[in-house]
């Protein structure tokens, strides 16, 4: 049995029982697979959602592609993020109680960032393929360190985006759309102004007064 069989006929227990299998060997009798055959694609149940949840983020990654190679003109970095976040969101609204299931809003949420943690890599890849301009860190001297810190304040939005979505209840998810298209505008006029650099500044201002 190949790794698709497996994740579908997971998924398909997960949404008709709203709970994991028992066990590997529970799942593996009920699907008739030898529970060796299994541990060849997944240590664990936790490494099957996590790749599930990276399926969805790469489908999502794939489809932003396509939809820029498409386009006849040249698109920005802030437009591409827009593509990405609007297709996640698709693609995740056709999975949306499998997810909820995955990633339940209310309970242990660094087990839920572990899962996501292959979907994050996936991610950084994407981010680093856009022309982000490093000139809003001036402050911050290393290059890698200009990198790692859009990296992370990337994250930090999709991880917002992701929570609000898994918390909105508007019809089609339409407030999500709202929130992803205020949250990029929001932190792209951030980055061409001075905003940042002046809350450096008023920072080492406080430090050097004490």
């Amino acid at each position: 049995m190949d790794t698709q069989k497996i994740i579908n006929h997971y998924t398909k227990y997960i949404l008709k029982h709203n709970k994991r299998p028992s066990s590997v060997y529970d799942f593996c009798e009920d699907i008739k697979l030898e529970e060796s055959n299994f541990y060849d694609h997944f240590s664990s149940f936790d490494q099957l959602d996590s790749d599930i949840l990276l399926r969805l983020v790469e489908n999502a990654l794939v489809l932003t592609v396509k939809d820029n190679e498409e386009n006849e003109t040249e698109i920005d970095a802030k437009h591409q993020l827009l593509t990405f976040y609007l297709t996640l969101v698709e693609v995740f609204k056709s999975n949306r109680s499998l997810i909820l299931f995955l990633l339940p809003q209310c309970k242990n949420e660094m087990a839920s960032l572990k899962k996501l943690h292959k979907s994050r890599e996936r991610f950084f890849g994407f981010i680093a393929t856009l022309d982000i301009s490093l000139d809003l860190m001036s402050f911050i001297p290393d290059t890698s360190v200009k990198e790692k810190t859009i990296k992370a304040a990337a994250w930090l939005q999709f991880i917002s985006i992701l929570k609000f979505w898994l918390q909105d209840t508007s019809k089609g998810f339409e407030k999500t759309d709202i929130f992803i298209e205020k949250s990029l505008k929001l932190s792209f006029e951030l980055s061409e102004s001075n905003v940042l650099n002046s809350i450096v500044d008023l920072g080492k201002f406080m430090r050097n007064k004490k």
